[in-house]
Order: C-alpha cells, then structure tokens, then sequence
C-alpha cells in the first residue's frame, strides 16, 4: 500500500466519485453527460455502471426482453469524454448478445483507457481488479452481479459475469392459503467464499477497497432484498471500505458499518445517473414476458389510489462522493442528482435550494430508515453528508482540476496501475 500521503502535516485524500446506471443514446452519446461534466472532472476517480453492451456482433438473446441494449462501440467514447476512469460491467445485459458482445464491450473500454470490472473474456478476467493510485493514494475496485441469466455467468472457458449467485424461497407469514410470502434470498457459498477471497486479497494492495455489486430488485426502493444485506457485511468484514450498489433504477438506503477500526459505508443503489427511457414503454418481467412490473411490484391499495409505477423513481439519483486517504474513508457525501426527461436521460446536479433536493434527501431518508445501520443523512451545502472520520483535519485538496478531456490517458498493460 501507498505510504501515507501528507502536506503539511496534513491527510491528502484522494476523492472518488461514483454514479449508478448509465445508458448512452445511439444519436449524440455525449449528451447523456452535457450538463455534468465539470462536476466529474472535480473527483480524482470516476466510476459508473455501464447498462449497455458495446459491440457490433453477436447474437440477441431472447429472454432478456431487451433488444435495445446493444450500442455501436463508438457510443463508447461518451464515457471517456465525460472523464470516467473505471466503469462495472457486470450486469443483466451483459450476455444479451452472446460472448462476442462481453469480450467487445471490455475491449472498447480498455481501448479509451478506462478499466473494466465484473466481466471477462473468462471468469479469472471476470474477478480481477481494477488499480488505480491519486495523490499517493491507493484504490482497487472489483465487480460482481447477482441479477443475471444463467447463460451470462463466467466460467474457466466461457465469457461472462462474475456471478454472485443466490437461492430464493418463499416462506408465507401465515397458514392462510394464498397468504403473502416472506421472501428468503441465500448467497451461493462458493460465490461469496471467492469474493470474499477477491477483496481480501485486494485489500493487502491497496489503501481503499471498493466493490461494485449488480443486485436487489428493479423499482423497490425498499425493503431491500435479504440478501443485499447480507452480502454487504461479508464484503465489509472482508477488507471492503465501500460498496456500491446499482440496477434497481431508483435510490435504495445507506449504511455506515464499522468493522475494527476501518469505518465502511454501503450504497445500497446509487440509481439512474444518466439512463434514458421510453415513457410510453411497457416493462415486462423477464424471461417469460407474461407479467408485467406493475403485476409484479406494485398493488392498488385502496379505490382511487394509482399503483407506483417503475418509472416513479427513475429521474432522481446522485454522485456519491468519496474523499479517502491512507488511512480509509476521511468524508463520505451524496451529491443529489435529477435527470430532466424520461426522453433525454440527462442528468443536473441539483443546489439546495432546488425542490428536488429536499426530494432526494427525503427519499434518501425513507429508504435507509429501519435498516441495522442506518446512515444519519443530513444536508450539508449542496450535499447530502453521510459519514466524516472523528478530529478530521481540513480537507486538502490535491485534485488535478483541468477538464476531463485534458486529462492524459494512456492505455494500461494487464495489471498495471493507472
């Protein structure tokens, strides 16, 4: 690990910035990051959860119900522009398009200069991380999915995912018949022994560990699928400082966890950074296309009283802001984000005194109320402020402030640091 980086005597931090799902339109990609582009240049580390496949062969594979989510590779370069420099691969349409279409979209960015986690040519790729080094400071990512179809899983011989599988059972809270169901989620062990394996091993590297993880259920902001929980603790009590959570399409809670002396916060989903869709859609639950996520999710609970759709949280998100050091986590924040359209995509960030502020910070509030850890939220500026280490010195900041596009890029040799 790096050594401690000071000025003055005092702590340099590197700052992480991270957002949830992100989807480039096929005309103009780099419109869906217009409007936040400066605001990612201030970090010292994107991050982001690519949706899409990038590539120009393969096959479409039926059952995901989700023809539209291959892109050219050129849409690609939109994440360069925007400054990203690690973007999560692991996703449930990620196999969409077979094989060719993993092996092209990890090529693609690896191409631009930004690293990939969470998937591969074959599972050792798959696992591997992703190192980078700021200010003196160390920082390693991996990637994991556990919303994916079978056929989208990373073996030694096959391009794919790195699966965090689960078992699902369905416990009715009564010996009523057609009583509602208490929903078990269970980790497969094997999975959760080589993550486990993967950030310990990560965390002897670096100062900073982080694990992206691809989960939970589509629309529900709460409550979180038992699992999550579950697989957050194990990566915490594995090494991991953060763990970023993504695929639900809208905010889920927050966790502050202390294991020993290394404080470590969980974002349970980070939700739509930048994620255009068809208003007039209609979500059908895969793979069979029978249900639709109204049938599935939502409940009309009195007369009158209109069902939650999938788009209702679609448009709010934010920027998790990671300010680390040597020693872990220094500052923890949430910088509320909107995007202005289903259409465009587009995400702003938002100042306080906007309305949709006090919006995320409420839903924000909602959703990580109840949970064992529940992270005390409060506004702080134009930030939602999470988590800051006792007796912190002032932040010094050792940011390189130029614009994404001046930053050099340079293509990384396997392993190496960037």
């Amino acid at each position: 690990m790096a050594a401690q980086a000071s000025r003055n005597g005092e702590r340099v931090t590197c700052t992480i910035l991270a957002v949830g799902d992100t989807s480039p339109p096929a005309e103009n990609p780099r419109s869906i990051f217009q409007h936040v582009r400066q605001d990612l240049a201030q970090g010292d580390i994107r991050f982001c959860q690519a949706e899409r496949v990038f590539s120009s062969r393969g096959h479409y594979h039926p059952p995901s119900l989700a023809p539209h989510s291959r892109r050219d590779p050129k849409c690609a370069e939109a994440y360069k522009w925007a400054g990203f420099d690690v973007v999560s691969t692991a996703g449930n349409h990620s196999g969409d398009w077979g094989f060719e279409g993993v092996i092209d979209t990890v090529d693609t960015f690896e191409k631009l200069g930004i690293r990939s986690i969470g998937s591969g040519r074959d599972i050792r790729q798959a696992r591997k991380p992703a190192i980078f080094e700021r200010n003196g400071v160390t920082v390693g990512f991996l990637g994991y999915a556990s919303v994916i179809l079978p056929q989208y899983w990373a073996t030694e011989n096959q391009a794919g995912v790195a699966p965090l599988r689960v078992n699902t059972f369905y416990e009715p809270y009564e010996y009523q018949p057609g009583c509602p169901a208490r929903i078990v989620t269970i980790p497969f062990a094997e999975d959760m022994e080589a993550m486990e394996r993967g950030i310990a091993q990560l965390r002897k590297e670096v100062d900073c560990v982080v694990v992206s993880h691809h989960w939970g259920v589509h629309g529900v902001p709460k409550p979180l699928a038992q699992y999550q929980i579950t697989v957050a603790r194990a990566a915490v009590q594995a090494g991991a400082d953060v763990v970023l959570g993504h695929h639900t399409h809208c905010l889920q809670g927050i966790e502050v966890l202390n294991s020993g002396a290394r404080p470590a916060v969980v974002f349970y989903s980070l939700g739509n950074f930048a994620m255009p869709t068809n208003p007039r859609g209609k979500h059908l639950c895969a793979p069979m296309a029978i249900h639709t996520y109204r049938d599935a999710f939502y409940r009309e609970l009195e007369p009158g009283h209109k069902p939650e759709i999938f788009t209702k949280f679609w448009l709010e998100a934010g920027i998790a802001k990671l300010d680390v050091s040597s020693d872990g986590l220094e500052r923890v924040s949430f910088i509320p984000t909107a995007a202005e359209s289903l259409e465009t995509g587009q995400a702003r960030r938002l100042t306080r005194q906007h309305k949709k502020f006090r919006s995320v910070l409420m839903h924000l509030q909602w959703a990580t109320e109840g949970l064992p850890c529940a992270a005390p939220l409060k506004a702080a500026g134009d930030e939602i402020e999470i988590y800051q280490r006792e007796g912190r010195a002032p932040e010094v900041s050792a940011q390189n402030k130029k614009p994404a596009t001046q930053r050099k890029r340079g293509r990384p040799a396997a392993g190496e640091r960037v």
